[in-house]
């Protein structure tokens, strides 16, 4: 299966944030690995080390969002896990811009369309 630029570099970026919290991603990983270095080759002028920063980081700021639910730290604070909802859903505004800013460089993939989404609503409600 060929995935798109986008899925690529944003599975990547998953897939390091899983193993650097312990969870076993060695044989995803390679496929992804391999993966990156054709999209570099293939695509030189593209920013690589900066669009990887800016998955990293909005898919870090996800996990330590979603990393929070899981633990039940809004189990008795409703209004918090309001505003943590919120909160990831305007971070995946930028991962889900990110990719179609990607694709667009690129020439690859599809443009991701929310339907009544924030990412294209253009607001936070």
């Amino acid at each position: 299966m060929e995935f798109d630029p986008a899925s690529i570099v944003d599975r990547y970026s998953i897939l390091k944030l899983k193993a650097a919290h312990g969870v076993d991603v060695k044989k995803e990983t390679t496929v992804f690995v391999e993966e990156m270095s054709t999209l570099r080759k293939a695509y030189p002028s593209v920013p690589w080390p900066v669009i990887e920063d800016m998955y990293d980081k909005v898919n870090g700021l996800i996990w330590q969002e979603e990393s929070k639910i899981r633990k039940g730290s809004y189990d008795h604070d409703m209004e918090g896990a309001g505003r943590a909802a919120i909160m990831n859903r305007n971070i995946n505004s930028l991962r889900v811009g990110l990719g179609n800013i990607l694709n667009a460089i690129t020439g690859k993939g599809f443009q991701d369309k929310k339907v009544e989404h924030v990412a294209v609503l253009g607001g936070t409600g």
